[in-house]
């Protein structure tokens, strides 16, 4: 039983890892800020194109974590009770939720009200101010998800290694927002050096 909880502890953390696409996307979304806010339809057509498909690969890394997450619960025999007795699953299980909903918002909401407005844009033809201005907003938004969707995502991390022990409140606490400041710095700019 064990080398199946190792195995599925793996694939567990392998889909965390490759949840890492709020982190890499609000790093090409500042990049692209630095040409400026003007529309320039290659690039933004080119930068939506990868952006458009990465919260739907999310959301199967999600559910992998979720089925992989309860599967392991289910091996270590904590049980569904665990989840009455075990504040950390609680919480991870709520912020896992919040996650989910926030993707839903931007795949069935802000993405294709994106893909909407840069499909009335052509490479020959000037970009009306109006359209610029609802474009920057709906982006902005999904900038702001972003980066609570790494906030987030960094938390599921952190309390997911406190499963079996829980460490002291005010360490958890001091990581929390030590994370949030991390998002933040990656939402409002380029993170050059790595933590830095």
């Amino acid at each position: 039983m064990q080398e199946a909880r190792n195995v599925l502890l793996l694939f567990h953390v392998l889909s965390a890892v490759l949840m890492a696409g709020p982190f890499w996307l609000l790093m090409a979304v500042n990049e692209r800020a630095r040409m400026g806010s003007k529309i320039i339809y290659p690039v933004d057509r080119y930068m939506e194109n990868i952006i458009f498909k990465a919260p739907r690969r999310c959301i199967w890394w999600l559910l992998t974590i979720l089925l992989t997450g309860l599967l392991v619960v289910w091996v270590d025999e904590i049980g569904v009770s665990g989840f009455f007795s075990n504040w950390v699953l609680d919480v991870k299980l709520g912020v896992f939720l919040v996650i989910l909903t926030l993707l839903y918002v931007v795949v069935f909401r802000i993405e294709p009200q994106i893909e909407g407005f840069l499909e009335k844009l052509s490479p020959d033809k000037p970009v009306p101010e109006e359209l610029a201005v609802q474009l920057g907003a709906l982006r902005k938004n999904r900038k702001k998800i972003s980066a609570i969707c790494l906030f987030l995502v960094l938390t599921e991390v952190i309390l997911g290694l406190q499963v079996h022990s829980p460490w002291p409140l005010y360490l958890t606490i001091s990581l929390l927002i030590l994370t949030g400041i991390f998002a933040w710095r990656v939402f409002s700019s380029l993170v050059l050096y790595g933590w830095l």
